[in-house]
This record gives C-alpha cells, sequence and structure tokens, in this order.
C-alpha cells in the first residue's frame, strides 16, 4: 500500500513538474526573436534591425547577437553585431546597427541570439539583405534534392550531403 502511495505522488510530482515547464513563466526564461520575419528586406549600408521578447531570470542579461547564414546544420558566423545587451528588459527590445555589404544578396541570413559562453542558442527567420542598389537573387539551391532506394535516402542541400540508412558512393556522391 505505502508503495503504490509512494508511487502515485512520485507521478504527481512528475505532472506538476511538467506543468511547469509548459507553462508561459517557463518558456519566457529565454529570449523570443519576434523580427525580421519572412520575407523582410534590408538594403546594405541602411539599417538593419532585430526585436525580441525579452527572457525571465538574470541569465539572459548579457546576451549577444550574431548575423548568421549557411544551413541549419551548418551555420556560419558572420559577425556579432551587438554583444553585453539585457535580454531580460522590457524597454530594451530591440537592436539597429548599419547592414553590411554581403557577397549574396538574397534571403540567406539570420541572427542568433545566444547569452553566457554561448549558450541556449535561438534564431530568427531568415531574411534579405540586398545590394544598395535594390538588387537580390534567390537563394541558391533553396530546394532539397532527393535520392531514395530500399537501403538509403540522401538530400542535397546548401552545398551539403545528408543521407538515412546505408551510404552508397552513388547515392550520395
Amino acid at each position: 500500500m505505502s508503495s503504490t502511495k509512494f508511487a502515485l505522488g512520485a507521478i504527481a510530482s512528475l505532472a506538476s513538474s511538467l506543468l511547469l515547464l509548459a507553462s508561459p513563466a517557463a518558456a519566457a526564461s529565454t529570449v523570443t526573436p519576434t523580427a525580421p520575419g519572412p520575407g523582410e528586406v534590408f538594403t546594405a549600408g541602411g539599417q538593419c534591425s532585430t526585436t525580441w521578447t525579452p527572457a525571465t531570470g538574470s541569465s539572459w542579461k548579457n546576451m549577444t547577437i550574431e548575423l548568421m547564414t549557411g544551413s541549419n546544420l551548418a551555420m556560419v558566423s558572420l559577425a556579432k553585431v551587438a554583444t553585453g545587451l539585457d535580454g531580460t528588459s522590457s524597454s530594451d527590445t530591440t537592436y539597429t546597427f548599419t547592414c553590411p555589404d554581403v557577397t549574396l544578396y538574397s534571403a540567406v541570413y539570420f541572427y542568433q541570439y545566444t547569452h553566457g559562453n554561448e549558450k541556449d542558442p535561438t534564431w530568427t527567420t531568415r531574411f534579405t539583405i540586398q545590394s544598395a542598389s535594390g538588387e537580390s537573387v534567390d537563394p541558391p539551391e533553396s530546394e532539397w534534392i532527393c535520392r531514395r532506394s530500399s537501403r538509403y535516402s540522401c538530400w542535397y542541400y546548401h552545398h551539403h550531403w545528408y543521407w538515412f540508412g546505408q551510404r552508397s558512393h552513388d547515392c550520395c556522391w
């Protein structure tokens, strides 16, 4: 009987912990980027901006924002655009800076937010940086190339092959 009470107590404790994790307060313990969103375009040499919903707790008081590119599995930092920001401040939730001149004017850029030693990364969606004259191109290789057989599946995306199952040279190379 007492082991049953213990088991029920443990289940109730676990359930309340899971509810706490799913609560809005727990969700707000990290910064949530809100802009730029899909389709937003910035001009090289003009003003780039990003906004966020602040975090709760003190771990985001030293926030860094980086301009990034690359695939989701091979992200590349182009520049740290802001360091030492207070990601918990509700009065300061926008950062603006001069957009850099980039080599590819396309919708291949995003921001990565971190705190501390690059902990708990969170990202914006991809946006476009266009040339000063307003020119941009579609993202290169923006569609997955997929090959399948009964033994494997391969995908090529942003200059990288990914596979599931037994890799074969005639699939992925």
